[in-house]
């Protein structure tokens, strides 16, 4: 008798990529949660990537510009 299992794999599961919208709110409460427990650093590397996602919105929303 052997010690061996033979399994045919079809498919993985994958998570989603999270939306433009989660991605934000996740930096946002992460970085207040290192604040509140002390740890500056942390919260720092949060708020920096927080303005880099903010600064890539200009690809996700497009707002045309109303003239008056």
């Amino acid at each position: 008798m052997t010690d061996s299992i033979e399994m045919t794999v079809v498919a993985t599961d994958e998570a989603p990529d999270p939306t433009m919208q989660e991605r934000i709110r996740f930096q946002l409460d992460f970085m207040v949660m290192m604040l509140n427990v002390g740890r500056e650093k942390e919260a720092n590397e949060a708020y920096i990537n927080l303005h880099k996602l903010i600064e890539d919105l200009d690809e996700y929303v497009h707002i045309d510009e109303v003239e008056g």
